[in-house]
């Protein structure tokens, strides 16, 4: 009995070590993989980051071609203006005098209407109605 049950015993131990052995593959083959998807995202940072960088620098050499074509206005470059404020008051002033003197169209429209219901054409001056009474005065003799 001794010897089987060193055999039954190495046979065991031999079973628990291949076991361990096979749990300790699988636990590397996990590592492997996960060095190997390390890898893959460290090479696509690296990718992004250089892409990055390319429209950085685009950025700012757009932002260079921009301020050196946009020079700051220093103020003795600016013009002076053409007209200057006491002059625009008085415009203003004149102008305002100029709205008081008008008529507004909405009056102008009043005053038309006015007129066309009188019909003044219908009317007659001091001189016609002297020559309409002369007239009928010298019918009147002659009747």
């Amino acid at each position: 009995m001794g010897l089987l049950a060193q055999d039954a015993t190495v046979e065991t131990a031999i079973n628990q070590l291949m076991n361990a052995m096979k749990s300790v593959d699988t636990q590397i083959k996990m590592l492997a993989q996960e060095i190997k998807t390390v890898k893959s995202n460290e090479r696509i940072m690296g990718q992004t980051i250089v892409a990055l960088n390319n429209k950085v620098k685009d950025i700012e050499r757009k932002l260079g071609d921009v301020s050196t074509s946009v020079r700051p206005v220093e103020k003795e470059s600016v013009e002076t203006p053409i007209i200057d404020n006491t002059a625009l008051e008085e415009i203003k002033k004149e102008l305002e005098e100029l709205k008081k003197g008008m008529v507004k169209k909405g009056d102008l429209d009043q005053l038309k209407y006015t007129i066309d219901l009188i019909n003044p054409l219908l009317y007659v001056t001091a001189s016609d109605v002297e020559d309409i009474v002369n007239r009928m005065l010298k019918k009147r003799e002659k009747s």
